[in-house]
């Protein structure tokens, strides 16, 4: 698996990824302006995560789904990779904190145990200062 940044071409492919994982998607490609990552496995996208940054040193992470729907050991794995490297392109931005939301609960708590994110008070929003 390759983690990469989206493209133009990706554009479709990301839109029905999300749709299929009840996210909705961004109305133009555009709307993906930030970071936008994808996981890529034999030419299929197999994940996206994006990040809306800007002046802040904070960010907003959005548009995030896996394609292992019934497989969820390899969706959150897949997600804590794109976690990893969009943490990583954060840093690279200045980026000192962001914030996601999820209601996946096992993505959560795997997310939380192995030090990717922390819980918020809320209870469907994951931080991390990086």
């Amino acid at each position: 698996m390759v983690i990469r940044p989206c493209t133009a071409d990706d554009y479709d492919n990301v839109c029905k990824l999300l749709s299929e994982n009840g996210v909705i998607p961004p109305k133009e490609m555009s709307d993906l302006a930030g970071i936008c990552l994808v996981a890529e496995k034999d030419k299929e996208i197999q994940g996206c995560i994006w990040a809306l940054t800007g002046q802040s040193t904070q960010a907003y992470v959005g548009y995030f789904a896996t394609n292992y729907r019934t497989d969820s050991l390899k969706a959150n794995r897949v997600g804590m990779e794109l976690v990893k490297h969009l943490e990583t392109v954060l840093r690279l931005y200045g980026i000192k904190r962001y914030f996601f939301g999820t209601v996946n609960k096992e993505f959560k708590e795997m997310a939380i145990k192995y030090g990717a994110v922390e819980a918020y008070k809320n209870p469907y929003i994951l931080w991390k200062e990086v």
